[in-house]
């Protein structure tokens, strides 16, 4: 499994994904991980589908979304994984960039919540 692990995070993109769903903490539909990381939808889903497969996230489904988020057994199990993610959300620029926009997209998700509440 050590090696699966490797060779999953040996890929830029994928460290990336795995970055922000972890700074995130919390489940992300694949819009908001095109969005934060500026991919293409067919990429995020590639990079999503091998993460999935190799055991890093779990998947829920809400309407027509599917919503990813990281597998916490996967990070109780190797927790070097947490030093790792900190390491590069802190070292890596393109990371700081991602969350950057991630935190833009919250707050517009944010206001068109607030205005839908308002008008029901």
């Amino acid at each position: 499994m050590i090696l699966d692990i490797m060779k999953c995070l040996y890929d830029k993109t994928r460290l990336r994904i795995l970055s922000i769903l972890f700074y995130k903490n919390g489940p992300m539909c694949v819009g908001q991980v095109e969005d934060s990381l500026r991919l293409s939808q067919p990429n995020a889903s590639r990079h999503l589908k091998r993460l999935l497969n190799d055991g890093f996230v779990i998947v829920s489904k809400k309407t027509q979304f599917v919503y990813y988020e990281l597998d916490p057994k996967i990070l109780e199990e190797y927790d070097f994984l947490i030093c790792l993610l900190e390491k590069n959300i802190e070292e890596m620029h393109e990371c700081a960039e991602d969350i950057k926009r991630l935190k833009d997209i919250n707050i517009v998700e944010d206001l068109k919540e607030n205005i839908n509440d308002k008008v029901d």
